[in-house]
Parts: C-alpha cells; structure tokens; sequence
C-alpha cells in the first residue's frame, strides 16, 4: 500500500504530455502564410530561423508540458510544395518575450535544449495535408510557461531551426498566425476566393481586406474592392452566416454573406470602390473581454451586362471577420538568411508558423 500512495504521489509531479497548438484552438487555417521567408529554402550557407511564441503560456500546469514532437502544418490556400531533405539542428528552451534581442544566443536562458536532427525528410504538401511537418525530440523538452519554477518571467516557447545542406527545393508553404505589435482586434482572412470575373477585366471582382484595428475604445472594419463593374451601384454586405451558395447558377459567384447589414457603395470608371488609403468603412465599440463575433462580407454591385438565366449583380469574393476584444498576440520571428550561425538577424512579428506541440 505505501508504495501505491508513493506511485500515485510521484505521477502527481510528473510533467503532462497532451497535444497544443501555438496559437491555442487555431482552427483549420491560421491569418497568415508564408513560402519564401521560412528555414527550409536551399541556401548556400544555410539559414537561422528563431521562433519565439508566448500565446501559449497559460496552458502547462503547474508541472509543465511534455513536448516529444514539434509539427508544422502547409497552408490549405497555398501552392503545393516539393519534398526535399535538410540538416537541421533544432533548439527548444524558454526565454523572455519582453526583452527579445535581434542577437540570436542572447534570447537563450543558458539552459537551452539543442537537438541535432540530422538529415531530416521533410514530405511534399498539397493543400489541407495538416501537420505533415513532424520533427520528433530525442528526449522530451518541459515546457512550464507561467510556472517555470526559477525564472517566471521566461513564460515564452523559443523553437530554432538552424538548417543547412537543403536539396529539393526553395519555396515551401507553411501555415502561419502573425503576432502584433499593438492590441489586436482579431482577423480578416478570405473566404473562398471566388469572384465574378466582370469583362474586360481578364481577374475577378477583388475585395481587399484591411485588418481589424483599434483606437480610442472604437474597432474598425475596412475593405476595397477592384475590377468590379464601372460607375455602378451596388452594397457591401455584412452577415452573421454563411450561405455558400450560388441559387443554381443565377449567381456568377457564390453568395457568402447574409444580408443583416447592407451598406450601399458606388464603383468607379474603373470598377473600383474605395482604395487602400481610403476604403470602405465601419466602426464601433470594442467588444469586452471575452466577446467574439464571427462575420462575413462581400460587394454585390449592379451589372446588366449578365446574361440571364443570371442575376444582373456581380459578387466580389468575400472576407470572414473573427473579432475580440482588444489584446496582443505574442508572436515574433527572428531570422537570418545568409548563415545557419549567423550571429544577428531581424525581428519581426509575421511568418510565424502555426505549431503543434505534442
């Protein structure tokens, strides 16, 4: 019996290995996507890539996470990458996301885990493939986020790759969710991207987002639009659903926006409605913490150029709108693509890759 209680009052302290993801329930398909700036890309003296993500800091309990494998997953929208083969050193250690510097080793916290891969196999990807990207540890890395019990104040997950001898290929889609550098108020993604073409435009009838934003208490939503029907009329419309439909082809594209809130618009000689530094756009309060709203939208402009059984309407693709309440997201990048031991790089907050920790 007293060897049972002494099993039980040992798996008590014992790390918790359970699968997450960086940034935490991210869904299928994260903001952001990136094929050129990541560390698998053929060059001639290799790259450095240091992720730091402290978006997952609350989620280890009081004994940390166990992490035996890291994955990266391709973009779903993305073109399909080539397989090829690297030599990669992986590094994992916590450090502070605060006082990040652009000198690689000084974001280390002295007690770095440095795992030498080898030639690593990385697979070819089309599409949704998921975390086809698998680098598994040869030892289990804990990783305590706010509980690291000597320095609290390294709460950040540093994943690095150093990568040399890259053959196969230069391009390769990775998933990613970018970080902020202000409080966020959540995310614009496109929906589809399925527009009318309106002739003699030769490319569809393009929304352009522009992200959520806040400012003095007020989020606002933006968006233009391109190679719509000219000197038209027509509405910007916001929706709470979905309904992914073109009513048996009387629609040139896809509707994928109820019409809850309509806003009229009027297109230009060139079919544009708005433009980047003036768009179309809509303002309210923040939402409070713990608030979300998902929304979608798109410009329904008159065309009588459509020829029936058609609609005289043509859709632009749309845009999905996830917003909350203003926060910061605790992503950034340090790279250098001239060296896999260069010794400084640049800080950014984009081309984060969405990770799965398990």
């Amino acid at each position: 019996m007293r060897a049972l209680v002494l099993c039980f009052a040992l798996g008590a302290a014992v790390p918790g290995q359970r699968q997450f993801t960086s940034p935490p329930g991210v869904g299928a398909d994260g903001d952001s996507v990136v094929s050129s700036l990541q560390p698998f890309h053929a060059a001639a003296n290799g790259r450095r890539f240091q992720y730091v993500v402290d978006d997952a800091r609350h989620l280890p309990g009081m004994a940390g996470e166990s992490i035996s494998a890291i994955a990266l997953r391709p973009d779903p929208g993305a073109p399909a990458s080539a397989a090829r083969t690297a030599t990669v050193d992986l590094v994992v250690d916590h450090t502070e996301f605060a006082t990040l510097s652009t000198a690689f080793a000084a974001n280390y916290s002295g007690s770095e885990t440095t795992y030498a891969l080898g030639t690593v196999s990385l697979p070819a990807t089309t599409g949704s493939s998921g975390f086809a990207i698998a680098f598994p540890l040869s030892a289990p890395f804990v990783y305590f986020g706010v509980h690291h019990p000597t320095r609290p104040t390294r709460t950040a997950l540093l994943v690095e790759f150093r990568t040399t001898a890259v053959t196969g290929g230069t391009f390769y889609s990775l998933d990613c969710a970018d970080g902020t550098l202000a409080p966020s108020v959540g995310t614009a993604s496109y929906l589809g991207l399925q527009p009318c073409v309106v002739p003699p435009n030769a490319g569809g009838f393009d929304v352009v987002k522009h992200p959520p934003s806040t400012a003095g208490g007020q989020t606002a939503i933006a968006w233009h639009a391109l190679r719509g029907p000219a000197s038209a009329f027509g509405i910007l419309a916001i929706g709470l659903t979905d309904p992914d439909t073109d009513y048996g082809g009387l629609l040139c594209a896809p509707q994928r926006a109820s019409l809850d809130v309509v806003l009229p618009v009027t297109t230009d000689g060139q079919g544009s409605i708005g433009s980047f530094a003036n768009p179309i756009r809509l303002t309210f309060p923040d939402l409070r913490a713990g608030q979300t709203l998902r929304a979608f939208s798109q410009f329904v402009v008159y065309d009588p150029a459509r020829a029936a059984p058609q609609a005289a309407v043509s859709l632009s693709d749309a845009v999905q709108l996830d917003l909350t309440a203003p926060r910061t997201v605790d992503r950034r990048l340090l790279y250098a693509t001239t060296a896999a031991n260069a010794a400084t790089g640049t800080l950014t907050e984009q081309f984060v890759p969405v990770f799965r920790f398990n």
